[in-house]
């Protein structure tokens, strides 16, 4: 697998790195298989998070992926974003967000810290494998119509966690056309992971990662 790395870590007041996504070619399918991005993924230097990217017509693909406890442990617990700049800056205009699950696990107090484990690992099996419950918003906080959603499927399997998205660009105000430069933040949020097994939190976390995205064009345009 080919891995693209790029310098200077995001923080809080990052700017945004570069990627050109790649044109969406042949059957289109959102199914939690990493295969369809080989070689198109983008590393940030010291980041623990991976991100790839595609588009094609009016639809943009995301894929991201992570083998960092503290990444997983809050995008199950504490939810994590998918957000969208259509003038690609840093403002999010589009918001795509799973909202996390706070385990029971918490209010057990019987159980020692090997079998809470155990369940929050159960848990994550359930919530990061198959299709993913999320919510899309736009730039006022306003949630969108379902049709507006997209799709989310991830797999977690053996510590790492992939999930690839489906976003209609047409809920944005204004559409981004092939061509265009928008930006794509990946927010893992830092939210409460009380009472379970914590992990040291990587450098700049709570804080999205920046893309700034060029669409691609259609072949047959070129």
């Amino acid at each position: 697998m080919v891995l693209l790395f790029i310098t200077g870590l995001m923080n809080s007041c990052a700017s945004s790195i570069p990627v050109d996504a790649s044109w969406y070619q042949g059957i289109i399918q959102i199914d939690g298989q990493a295969v369809d991005w080989n070689g198109l993924w983008v590393v940030p230097e010291g980041s623990p998070l991976a991100f790839a990217t595609k588009n094609h017509d009016e639809t943009l693909y995301l894929a991201i992926k992570s083998s960092n406890p503290w990444m997983i442990q809050h995008a199950t617990q504490a939810g994590f974003e998918i957000l969208i700049d259509r003038k690609g800056k840093q403002r999010p205009r589009y918001t795509l967000r799973h909202d996390g699950e706070i385990p029971e696990v918490r209010h057990v107090p019987s159980l020692n810290p090997e079998q809470r484990e155990k369940v929050a690992e159960a848990q994550r099996m359930r919530i990061l494998n198959g299709v993913i419950k999320l919510k899309s918003y736009d730039a006022h906080g306003r949630q969108l119509p379902i049709n507006f959603k997209g799709l989310g499927m991830g797999r977690y399997k053996d510590g790492e966690w992939f999930c690839e998205f489906s976003i209609p660009l047409t809920a944005l105000k204004v559409p981004p056309k092939s061509g265009d430069t928008i930006g794509v933040g990946v927010h893992i949020m830092d939210g409460p992971v009380a009472g379970l097994r914590t992990f040291q939190a990587p450098l700049g976390a709570g804080q999205p990662i920046w893309f700034t995205v060029k669409l691609a064009s259609s072949p047959s345009k070129n």
